[in-house]
């Protein structure tokens, strides 16, 4: 991604937070995720979140953002599949297990 980046003449910040895969980060580390997307939004940065198969870690991620942003819990996880109806892997749940599905319900408004 960096390369294609300066081929194009943009620049790119890259954040990595390894996340076991179908885990979560503990809360620090989620919030501390939070803040860094907040961040680069703040600054009129594109924002990109991903794991190796934009499912499960990316959708907690995101679910975690839209509930930290205002929705209800139940109400991010229907945003995420809404989302993802035109995606090519829109088969596939995203969360892709319980525990990731908690940690978007469990997680509160400007947290």
């Amino acid at each position: 991604m960096e390369e294609e980046a300066a081929d194009l003449g943009v620049e790119v910040d890259i954040y990595a937070h390894p996340i076991v895969d179908f885990g979560v980060p503990q809360p620090l580390e989620m919030k501390a995720i939070l803040d860094e997307i907040d961040r680069a939004l703040e600054a009129d940065k594109v924002v990109y979140v991903h794991c190796l198969a934009g499912l499960g870690r990316t959708g907690t991620v995101i679910g975690c953002y839209l509930v930290r942003h205002g929705e209800e819990g139940e109400a991010a996880l229907q945003k995420l599949k809404d989302l993802r109806k035109t995606t090519l892997k829109a088969h596939l749940p995203s969360p892709e297990h319980p525990r990731q599905e908690m940690m978007i319900l469990g997680w509160r408004m400007g947290q």
